[in-house]
């Protein structure tokens, strides 16, 4: 059984194409964030690689965060 729609075809066109322009323009700006930081994804990376698991404060000082006061 398919579930009915209560817009137009018209509407849903609409709605695909604003979902489209979401989604694009959120992956230019992720694209961008990751882009411009590299270094710190590839040096997380790498911590990954040699520890399998990154305490709170190696992430912290790698993303350049103050640490928590506990």
């Amino acid at each position: 059984m398919l579930p009915t729609r209560e817009y137009s075809e018209d509407t849903a066109k609409q709605i695909d194409e604003e979902v489209k322009k979401i989604v694009d323009e959120t992956y230019l700006r992720v694209k961008e964030i990751l882009t411009a930081k590299k270094d710190k994804l590839e040096e997380l990376a790498r911590l990954l690689l040699e520890k399998e698991v990154v305490e709170e404060t190696d992430l912290k000082k790698i993303l350049e965060l103050p640490a928590s006061s506990a």
